[in-house]
């Protein structure tokens, strides 16, 4: 679950959706030669499936002990966030391994900084040889391989940003992204929420206005007593759309 802060309120957007609208912002990707590739709809299906494994996660919301707050993506239990990947993959394999691959590269990308950490000791190994045996049955070299995930971890990063509206400058690759802060004409309403503009540079949409727009639920942001409470407060929550636009100005 991503969880962004808005007033006294949290908005609740799933990981599944957060995928969705990246795939969305790299379908409309035009640099790096990306819309021509012979790989293009299978990276743009491993962009927009890329956390599928949190599918079942989401649908179950926690509540930590400690805080007595929602669990969110980063500070999920670690058996939770290690056990997306492999869930992930086995679903993705008999639709595409390639799919299923960059997703593993995605695993390993995403919690590289976690590798000295006891814990972790397994997953890395495991996941890595995941990926050797699924992308040795594509006739792809790695470099090609490794050239077309960073088309997903883009597109991770880029929706990451809008989701959780960070306003701090990242980068990717040649790409820097910053999300600015909608203006204040633009006020919220009980089915809207203005999220921003999401600007990346230099322009990879050949001047397009790509719009984003990713489904919430708002709840209060308060202690939640159990996961049964959080639940039942999320099953009642108003429905939000978030929404903004990528691009130049």
């Amino acid at each position: 679950m991503i969880i962004q802060r808005l007033d006294s309120d949290l908005l609740l957007i799933t990981q599944v959706d957060h995928a969705a609208l990246a795939g969305r912002i790299m379908t409309a990707w035009r640099a790096d030669g990306f819309p021509q590739r012979p790989t293009h709809a299978r990276v743009l299906e491993a962009t927009s499936q890329h956390d599928l494994g949190w599918q079942i996660v989401d649908a179950a919301p926690t509540v930590s002990s400690e805080t007595e707050t929602p669990h969110a993506f980063l500070d999920a239990p670690l058996a939770v966030r290690q056990g997306v990947w492999p869930r992930a993959m086995d679903q993705l394999e008999p639709r595409d391994p390639y799919v299923a691959a960059l997703v593993a590269q995605h695993a390993l990308s995403v919690y590289r900084r976690f590798a000295p950490t006891p814990g972790w000791e397994e997953f890395f190994p495991g996941i890595e040889r995941r990926r050797d045996e699924l992308l040795a049955t594509q006739g792809l070299d790695f470099d090609t391989f490794l050239h077309d995930y960073e088309i997903v971890g883009m597109g991770d990063l880029w929706s990451l940003v809008f989701c959780n509206g960070w306003h701090d400058p990242y980068s990717m690759g040649a790409y820097r992204a910053v999300l600015h802060r909608s203006p204040p004409a633009e006020k919220s309403d009980a089915n809207t929420t203005p999220g921003g503009w999401l600007e990346i540079t230099p322009d990879p949409f050949e001047g397009a206005q790509v719009p984003l727009n990713v489904v919430a639920r708002r709840v209060p942001a308060r202690r939640y007593s159990s996961d049964a409470d959080l639940r039942h407060t999320i099953a009642r929550a108003p429905v939000v759309h978030l929404t903004g636009v990528a691009g130049m100005r």
